[in-house]
């Protein structure tokens, strides 16, 4: 039985929901339950769980595990190697982890200490490194984008290959149903194609025929985050993007799929009715 972790965020939720359409019974493994119930009348597939506070019951019956740190884990207390215990414990055989593309160097680390805590779990494996999420546009710059017709990141002239979340969900589901294929191995998950801001600017105002501007700063703007430590992450994350390091294309969602990655376009026009 596949359990799976953050089943109510951007990845985890798509996850589950391709997994249903499939009538694949999985656990879904949630803080609040009731986010789910009007998902599905398998109400007892859906599990409260918490990273702060588990047992080794709300693992039963999971063998192949969708691992998915909270978004808000670098201010929790809890203790990832305990957790990973008790995962082991419930004979959990294979956790896929939603991970960070580039998760050696230092602009995440929270990625990388998780992905060394799972190696030596002596639990197998599959590490999937996904570059920035297109639906970031949707999930955090919305109001930017409507309303002050404004992108603004210190993100230079760099590149990325922005990939859509459906089609991690994708390649996600794919490992799940034959984790034996992938056991101890890492894929980077990019989108076929980089670009740089002022190219997106130019992809929206044809896709929806209005005009927004990239507004290049160094300096993160007041509107945008709170000066704390997830700055500093993501101050090191967008150095890198000016850098050219996240502007790197590869084929591995072709070869967990056999399938071509969605385009910035195509995102666009699926998700016309949010931005207009």
């Amino acid at each position: 039985m596949i359990g799976i972790t953050g089943a109510t965020g951007e990845v985890g939720h798509k996850v589950w929901q391709l997994l249903l359409a499939k009538n694949i019974d999985s656990y879904a493994l949630v803080r609040d339950p009731t986010k789910l119930i009007e998902f599905t009348n398998k109400h007892e597939y859906i599990r409260k769980f918490n990273f702060e506070s588990f047992c080794l019951k709300t693992f039963q019956g999971i063998n192949v595990l969708f691992y998915v740190l909270p978004n808000n884990h670098d201010t929790m207390t809890y203790n990832e190697a305990d957790l990973l215990t008790a995962a082991k414990q419930s004979e959990i055989k294979h956790i896929v982890k939603l991970s960070v593309m580039h998760v050696n160097t230092n602009w995440y680390p929270y990625h990388k200490k998780s992905e060394c805590l799972i190696k030596n779990s002596g639990i197998d494996y599959t590490f999937l490194r996904p570059n920035t999420y297109m639906q970031n546009f949707n999930n955090y710059e919305l109001s930017n984008i409507k309303n002050k017709k404004m992108l603004a990141y210190p993100a230079g002239n760099g590149k990325t290959s922005f990939i859509d979340t459906r089609d991690i969900a994708d390649a996600v589901v794919n490992i799940l149903l034959t984790p034996q294929k992938h056991g101890n191995r890492a894929y980077t998950l990019t989108g076929s194609q980089a670009y740089d801001y002022h190219e997106i600017t130019k992809l929206f105002a044809q896709t929806f025929g209005f005009s927004i501007q990239y507004v290049d700063t160094i300096q993160f703007p007041e509107y945008e985050l709170e000066k704390n430590k997830r700055n500093i992450v993501l101050q090191n994350f967008f150095h890198s993007v000016r850098q050219g390091l996240f502007a790197e294309i590869t084929d591995d969602f072709l070869k967990i799929t056999g399938k071509t990655p969605r385009t910035i376009t195509q995102y666009l026009n699926d998700y016309r009715d949010v931005f207009t």
